[in-house]
């Protein structure tokens, strides 16, 4: 996650370094193991399987 933008959305990186914007909590997972470093998944929407 790089960015809230509102309570709820936000923005995230992916693994590739592409900006997503307007992600809703309801639309990310994360991915374990869970750490400093923690990742999610676009589990919902246009950008679903991204890391």
């Amino acid at each position: 996650v790089e960015d809230m933008a509102s309570p709820d959305s936000c923005t995230c990186r992916t693994d590739e370094g592409q900006l997503v914007e307007g992600l809703q909590e309801a639309m990310l997972e994360t991915v374990i193991p869970r750490g400093d470093a923690d990742r999610v998944m676009v589990v919902l929407g246009e950008h679903r399987g991204k890391v």
